[in-house]
């Protein structure tokens, strides 16, 4: 008998919903400081490692937010989750 039945999907969960929209709105605003920096910068090397520079900040930025949604994704059921 699966011991999950009538509980909500661990992916309903308000903290994992939060944590999506947190790397939701980390992903939208690294994409608009990028285009931002490739329309303003002219081609050089100044403008690669500004964009080098940028990508590590955000996949530093979101290393934690990425690793706690993941944690809790890997849980089997709700109920086992902090409220």
């Amino acid at each position: 008998m699966d011991q999950n039945v009538g509980r909500p999907a661990v992916e309903d969960h308000p903290l994992v919903k939060s944590l999506r929209a947190i790397l939701k709105e980390l992903d939208d605003q690294y994409e608009r400081e990028r285009q931002s920096l490739i329309a303003t910068l002219p081609n050089t090397g100044v403008k690669d490692r500004a964009l080098a520079m940028l990508e590590s900040r955000h996949h530093q930025r979101r290393e934690n937010y990425l690793r706690e949604l993941t944690a809790l994704l890997e849980q089997r059921s709700v109920g086992s989750l902090p409220v």
